[in-house]
């Protein structure tokens, strides 16, 4: 099954453009929140938001 918006019609690739993700810098999450590689982060919250979630 082909992506109508990944391919074109004679299946061949259509370009994308680059996917560019910037850090959110937020000083009082930075402060209060929690690091993505911490085991708290892993044990609670992986099996909710995912792998692609988290490094």
């Amino acid at each position: 099954m082909s992506n109508p918006l990944v391919e074109s019609p004679s299946d061949t690739t259509v370009p994308q453009p680059p996917l560019h993700a910037l850090r959110w810098h937020d000083p009082l999450i930075d402060r209060l929140g929690h690091d993505p590689r911490t085991r708290y982060v892993e044990r609670f919250w992986l099996g909710i938001l995912g792998p692609s979630t988290t490094p």
